[in-house]
């Protein structure tokens, strides 16, 4: 999803003053919910970024949805996103912001795809190899794709190291056909 500058400028000042008012955990929480809940209701996600529905009726339809259910810091922040005509940024706003908690947290997350479930000592090997003093947490996303046949691929903040026998099959095969093996004689 791309993060407009409006949506950036949103999310900031929300975590701003979450982190002012000492609710940052429980807006998280908040934000978690209702990105979870637009997700999976088509109806309420196409209602948020329909032009022809009211901002005002969008806030409308958030309250009733989510009363008693999220504290009134972020409900206040759904409103003025209505009453700014934003309502429609609402999922975008939350995906920054939720980037933005990371960051402020020094949480990195770091996908790892390998051809087999990671043991929890690879685990422990990869987090202590990307341990930095600015991360306190890392959080690893693992996904099995049998097709890198073995090794892994880790991927984070656009970078990304590849060490699967997949990619190292495609370099061998690449310096056959460039006959890159023929200067090395």
């Amino acid at each position: 999803m791309k993060i407009t500058k409006a949506a950036s400028r949103y999310s900031k000042a929300l975590l701003e003053f979450a982190v002012e008012k000492d609710q940052l955990d429980k807006v998280l929480e908040d934000v978690n919910k209702i990105t979870a809940l637009l997700s999976e209701s088509r109806d309420l996600s196409t209602l948020m970024v329909s032009q022809v529905v009211n901002d005002d009726k969008k806030d409308e339809v958030l309250r009733i949805i989510l009363k008693d259910e999220v504290s009134d810091l972020t409900m206040g922040f759904i409103t003025l996103l209505a009453r700014n005509k934003r309502a429609d940024i609402i999922a975008e706003v939350f995906e920054d912001f939720k980037q933005r908690y990371k960051i402020y947290k020094r949480i990195l997350t770091v996908q790892v795809t390998s051809a087999a479930e990671l043991s929890d000592d690879m685990r422990k090997k990869i987090k202590s190899a990307i341990k930095a003093e600015n991360w306190r947490e890392i959080v690893i996303e693992e996904t099995v794709d049998p097709e890198i046949i073995g090794g892994f691929v880790l991927d984070t903040n656009n970078l990304q190291f590849d060490a699967s026998v997949s990619a190292q099959l495609k370099d061998i095969k690449q310096a056959f056909s460039n006959k890159e093996y023929i200067a090395r004689i």
